[in-house]
């Protein structure tokens, strides 16, 4: 879904830099994530390794 919209704003709407900005937000969000997830694993792995 946020992928169409995203591809809407590069093709349809010949808006360029609207479309690269959400694709840069687009990215942040998944990296936060993606830390997020391996922040609290490593967490997880560290107490039971104790």
């Amino acid at each position: 879904m946020i992928g169409n919209l995203i591809q809407d704003k590069f093709f349809q709407g010949q808006n360029w830099p609207l479309g690269s900005a959400l694709t840069m937000l687009l990215m942040a969000v998944l990296l936060l994530g993606m830390l997020g997830y391996l922040r609290r694993t490593r967490k997880d792995e560290a107490e039971a390794a104790r």
